[in-house]
């Protein structure tokens, strides 16, 4: 009451949102969506998947909840998801989604319901997305597939390729964003990443190629056309079944030499198992070398972590030892 500053609370336990619709209020809370019947806040109806409900919007004529997984519509007696398997589907297929992550809820003036959210926990930005025609979607730019960077990659024209622990994502020298977070077990061909998290080894050469090697999994390279388009892209991928290609599947730095060949650096020193040391492909992509103590007995260290070049050969950073100058040209 303004008035007297009289207040009359009640025991609707934990709220996270309120509305009013059709002349009534209405509010999202830990036990579900309660209506203000004058007296008190009964609980309205039930049909949740996963509680509690974290938002309550109207717009349009229609009552609307959200909790973290799903988006719902209140049909007289209950709460019906609206499209909630499409709505996964979308989110799966363009930020791997699997969890929840809807935050926040609104209407706009036509009536289309918005939603909004994070994964906090995986440090991934935020996406809003909308119901409309029947039909659910994503409004928010492919940005970075997540905050956490682990590599990053020069590209032309200012642009920068960033490997994070969700994917690769890329941007272009005019702001324009581009991800890559599907795997070649989730599309079930070859034209995908082989694994989407702590591609170390990240390297976008002088031919257009884009060079990734996530710990323990394939050599991939994807020769990119438009890189703000991914349907032109051309994908190959290098085993260590393969036999004469990579000898490591550790790589943890990846560079390209003034003659083109690139260089794929791995740092555990796991000799027993040979993924130790240096292996180059040269510019044409035709043929592999392995540099290692084995190969090459001059050689101080197999874990190497990052290298320089110059005129007349490579520096080696190599851990434990620390730098030995290569003399390339023998």
């Amino acid at each position: 009451d303004r008035d007297t500053y009289d207040y009359t609370s009640y025991p609707a336990g934990p709220s996270y949102s309120l509305c009013a619709h059709g002349g009534g209020f209405y509010c999202a809370t830990l036990a579900g969506v309660r209506r203000f019947d004058g007296a008190g806040w009964p609980v309205l109806g039930t049909g949740f998947h996963v509680m509690p409900p974290v938002a309550v919007a109207s717009g349009g004529g229609k009552l609307y909840a959200a909790t973290s997984e799903r988006l719902y519509i209140f049909g007289g007696a209950n709460w019906t998801g609206v499209a909630a398997v499409d709505m996964k589907a979308m989110f799966n297929e363009i930020y791997r989604i699997r969890t929840n992550h809807i935050r926040a809820l609104a209407v706009d003036s036509r009536g289309t319901p918005w939603i909004g959210g994070r994964l906090s926990d995986l440090e991934r930005g935020s996406w809003l997305s909308a119901y409309v025609d029947g039909a659910w979607l994503n409004k928010s730019t492919p940005l970075l597939s997540q905050n956490n960077i682990v590599a990053l990659g020069a590209a032309p024209g200012g642009g920068v390729w960033a490997s994070t622990n969700y994917g690769i994502s890329h941007r272009s020298g005019d702001g324009d964003w581009i991800s890559y977070t599907k795997m070649r077990i989730d599309t079930g061909t070859d034209d995908a990443l082989s694994y989407f998290a702590s591609n170390l080894a990240l390297l976008f050469d002088g031919s257009g190629r884009l060079w990734c090697n996530s710990q323990n999994y394939d050599l991939d390279m994807i020769e990119v056309g438009d890189p703000l388009d991914r349907g032109d892209d051309l994908w190959s991928h290098f085993s260590l079944s393969d036999g004469n290609t990579i000898t490591s599947n550790r790589f943890v730095r990846a560079k390209a030499d003034p003659a083109g060949n690139r260089w794929f650096m791995s740092d555990d020193d796991q000799q027993i198992d040979g993924k130790w040391g240096i292996n180059i492909v040269s510019a044409a992509g035709s043929e592999w070398l392995s540099i290692n103590p084995s190969t090459t007995p001059l050689m101080a260290s197999g874990s190497v972590f990052d290298c320089a070049f110059a005129p007349g050969g490579a520096y080696l950073a190599l851990r434990g030892t620390g730098v030995q100058y290569w003399v390339t040209g023998g």
